[in-house]
């Protein structure tokens, strides 16, 4: 089965992806003047786990992976 895959692209703007638990996140990033933030929570990578890719490019930007819905955007959150 072909692995998923996730192309993204921050222009002069933050992006924030929000991935299930449990999978396991594998980034190829380019940046110019940007940023990148992964942090994801659980066991560690192996065989077993879903695994996804993720292919950025940030041009002034930023970009935040995260499996914890509290801090991907505390302002969503809050909001219900």
């Amino acid at each position: 089965m072909p692995e998923p895959r996730l192309s993204v692209t921050a222009l002069v703007g933050n992006l924030r992806v929000l991935v299930p638990s449990g999978v396991q996140v594998v980034v190829d990033q380019r940046s110019l003047l940007g940023g990148r933030r992964i942090t994801t929570y659980g066991p560690p990578a192996s065989a077993s786990r879903p695994r996804l890719a993720i292919s950025m490019l940030d041009v002034l930007g930023s970009v935040k992976v995260t499996n914890d819905e509290a801090t991907w955007s505390p302002a969503l959150m809050a909001q219900g």
